[in-house]
């Protein structure tokens, strides 16, 4: 993706790889699932993301798996 206001939510989010809690949000499902994915590649870190309901959990888990096909994306409803 090129839009340079992705490119610089992913880069704002992603802190310069430090540790720390972000809040995002009025991004859609498959925007939500490009930028995490890209910040657990730029981090090489873990992360945590909270939905609103299971149905929106699950989309975005579909969506986590088309940007990152080669790993798990582990799901767990809490």
């Amino acid at each position: 993706m090129k839009d340079p206001g992705v490119k610089n939510l992913i880069n704002t989010v992603a802190g310069g790889n430090s540790a720390g809690i972000r809040y995002v949000s009025g991004i859609s499902e498959g925007h939500t699932a490009y930028v995490a994915s890209e910040i657990v590649k730029e981090t090489k870190g873990q992360l945590l993301i909270a939905a609103s309901s299971y149905d929106k959990a699950k989309q975005l888990e579909e969506y986590l798996s088309f940007f990152a096909a080669e790993k798990k994306i582990p799901f767990q409803q809490v």
